[in-house]
């Protein structure tokens, strides 16, 4: 999965970029190859995501009904 291959790396070079140690581009880089990823699944992932936070949406949100 997506998050398993660029989640570590993406997560490593935030905080490198939030504390001055790297450039914008390497950051990006990484988040534009994730995205090509996510893109080349055409709509699998979505589709599971929205069916997973169907499921668990009241849990993490206040759901009032009139």
């Amino acid at each position: 999965m997506i998050e398993k291959k660029f989640g570590q790396e993406m997560w490593r070079l935030y905080i490198a970029l939030d504390n001055d140690e790297i450039e914008e581009d390497e950051f990006y880089d990484v988040i534009e190859k994730a995205d090509d990823e996510y893109h080349k699944l055409n709509g699998i992932l979505e589709k599971l995501l929205e069916t997973y936070f169907v499921s668990i949406h009241t849990d993490l949100i206040d759901v009032i009904e009139d």
